[in-house]
């Protein structure tokens, strides 16, 4: 019907281990004695010639992927040239999106990626990904459930959240070479990840309003919430200082000249040199006034750190699995 949404095709997934599903189809053809072995060496020939397959792609990826491997402990016997480098590049993406949709996992458009990247997240911080810094992003998911999840507060009723979660996700990273971050005036050595690398990952239970979690160049800052929270009680406590102050501002200022340049300035600018020395006082005044509000803008601070410690340890929790031909650790740049 025009205007209705189109419903999403099942996933080409059986949840059941090959040993059990061979035993179920035993059971439904009814095979017993010479059938049935025959039939369980059927699908033995036919479990190897599909490992043999596997096997002789996962030695392309293997191949493909050295020239970018971030963590390699090999040497090469000869340098890549530019062009072997984006021949590589390009083989390796198609073997590893033919690879998943053999194992039934769908594409994700960066568009579907920017849309929930804009969504917010479970930890109410900001968060960017910049997609300039990559050459290629590839992000596949196989499963989608919805699980609920119960926010427990102090003061309010409990309230429980329905998460839209990706049961499983596999992505592909491949990040421009170092002389586009050199142009960003960016450190290399802070960067979190090597340049011209491919980075691939494993992950399970991933909610759908969370995927910048799973991009190691995530820059995470203070919310507007935060921001208030840190400014608007230094203001409330500063504007009674301001107002404490403002009267003796001439004095605090002969202060300083009597601090820096010496008694002499200061009677020139008609202050005694005697009323002068009792300032002092005032700046001892002012100046832990001053310290109690760094103190208050710290606390502050720290609470904004929790709560990013809070995210990067979620980004931990996440990563479940390590590939066999590749694995490199998400982190997060503030």
């Amino acid at each position: 019907m025009t205007g209705e949404p189109a419903a999403k095709p099942p996933e080409a997934f059986i949840p059941l281990r090959r040993n059990d599903l061979i035993e179920l189809c035993l059971a439904d053809r009814g095979f017993d004695g010479s059938a049935a072995l025959q039939f369980r060496e059927f699908c033995e020939i036919l479990a190897a010639f599909y490992h043999f397959r596997a096997h002789a792609q996962l030695e392309r990826l293997k191949d493909h992927y050295a020239p970018f491997n971030p963590d390699a402990d090999t040497c090469p016997l000869q340098a890549p040239s530019a062009g072997e480098l984006r021949e590589s590049a390009e083989i390796l993406a198609g073997e590893f999106s033919q690879l998943l949709r053999l194992a039934n996992y769908q594409p994700l458009s960066q568009q579907e990626l920017e849309q929930a990247f804009a969504v917010t997240s479970l930890i109410p911080l900001r968060t960017k990904v910049d997609f300039d810094d990559f050459d290629r992003v590839l992000f596949f998911f196989r499963g989608e459930g919805v699980e609920e999840l119960t926010l427990r507060r102090l003061w309010r009723k409990n309230r429980t959240l329905a998460i839209d979660n990706f049961q499983r996700v596999a992505v592909l990273l491949k990040f421009r070479e170092e002389a586009h971050f050199a142009a960003r005036q960016k450190r290399i050595e802070d960067l979190g990840f090597v340049p011209g690398k491919v980075y691939l990952y494993l992950y399970k239970n991933i909610p759908r309003n969370d995927l910048e979690l799973l991009f190691p160049n995530v820059q995470v800052s203070m919310n507007w919430k935060d921001r208030l929270m840190l400014v608007v009680p230094a203001l409330g406590a500063a504007i009674p200082l301001i107002l404490k102050v403002l009267p003796s501002l001439g004095l605090l200022v002969a202060a300083i000249l009597l601090v820096t340049m010496g008694p002499e300035i200061t009677e020139r600018f008609g202050y005694q040199s005697s009323g002068s020395k009792n300032l002092y006082a005032v700046l001892v005044a002012v100046l832990s006034i001053g310290v109690a509000l760094g103190g208050f803008a710290g606390h502050q601070y720290t609470k904004y750190k929790s709560k990013r410690l809070m995210f990067l340890k979620k980004v931990t929790e996440t990563s479940i699995v390590r590939l066999g031909f590749c694995w490199a650790s998400p982190s997060a740049n503030s």
